[in-house]
């Protein structure tokens, strides 16, 4: 049995997404999202900020779809779960690096006046099933018209 693997985390997009094509054929969408959070010091009594800065990796049509309808300072929420890749340099030091495999991507498609993005209004959510993870042996729609997805209201 799998250990649980579920990540769930919003932000918004640190620079437009960028579509790679892997040896095999595979699409795969890189987004860097920057995540805020805050807690107040207890010592001066002062609300801190901080930010934390994430990288993204959306396959298949998902990702072509982030590509087509996400730009850079655009909020988003990914679902997904963490992946760690591991390799050594060519003087054979062991390195590793932790990224989230987004499975399914949620946007709001307008901004409100003065660039905050409405809280309930016109949220887009897009589901990416088990082959946007990247799955081999599924088939998977060719083209965007051929996706089936629910906007809510």
């Amino acid at each position: 049995m799998d250990d649980l693997n579920v990540l769930l985390i919003e932000g918004r997009l640190t620079q437009a997404p960028e579509v790679s094509v892997t040896p095999a054929g595979a699409n795969v969408t890189s987004l860097s999202i920057a995540s805020n959070r805050s807690y107040k010091d207890v010592a001066s009594g002062q609300w801190i900020r901080k930010v934390s800065f994430f990288d993204v990796e959306v396959w298949g049509m998902l990702g072509e779809l982030a590509e087509h309808r996400l730009a850079k300072g655009k909020f988003v929420r990914v679902h997904g779960l963490l992946k760690q890749d591991r390799w050594s340099t060519p003087e054979g030091l062991p390195r590793s690096r932790v990224s989230i495999l987004a499975s399914r991507l949620d946007w709001r498609p307008e901004s409100a006046p003065g660039g905050e993005d409405e809280e309930s209004e016109g949220e887009e959510e897009i589901a990416g099933p088990a082959y946007y993870a990247g799955d081999p042996e599924s088939e998977f729609p060719t083209e965007f018209d051929e996706i089936e997805y629910e906007a809510n209201s």
